[in-house]
């Protein structure tokens, strides 16, 4: 990964956060381009525990090719993480102002947008707040958390 986000920005690692059938191809995949050193594999997290990784992250990415809404997306949001996504048509009203999207594939962009967050404090700050206001809006997580398994009750029965 010659002139990538690891070679200007050393002291910056990346996170993976969750396990799947795709964690070993994806391990072997980052030490063949020489990026297995900034790259850690967390595995599967508590989900009380899961507002800490966002908080703890410069930004939350999801290069995904096929998506519907993520609640991951509104969960970063919600702990104020700037998102850089794909750019589905779902998502960019939703990210827009909270973060960057990119059109799928674009690997120049995906580095672009996020150096953009690495150089600045301010527009990381921005967007944050820009996602949590509308992640979170008048509700309380425990509105929303009871509110959405009241849905899914509704739905099973």
């Amino acid at each position: 990964m010659s002139d990538g986000l690891a070679d200007r920005y050393p002291s910056i690692g990346f996170r993976i956060v969750g396990d799947g059938p795709r964690r070993e191809a994806s391990e072997r995949w980052c030490r063949e381009l020489g990026i297995a050193d900034c790259v850690t594999f967390v595995g599967d997290v508590p989900y009380e525990e899961i507002p800490d990784q966002y908080r703890d992250s410069l930004a939350f990415v999801l290069p995904s090719r096929n998506e519907g809404l993520p609640r991951t997306v509104l969960e970063a949001m919600a702990c104020a993480t700037p998102v850089v996504t794909t750019a589905l048509p779902q998502l960019e009203p939703v990210v827009d102002g909270a973060g960057y999207t990119v059109d799928h594939g674009d690997t120049a962009g995906f580095a672009a947008a996020l150096s953009r967050l690495v150089d600045s404090e301010a527009t990381r700050r921005k967007l944050g707040r820009t996602g949590r206001q509308r992640a979170v809006g008048n509700k309380s997580w425990t509105e929303t958390v009871e509110q959405t398994t009241a849905l899914f009750y509704r739905i099973r029965s």
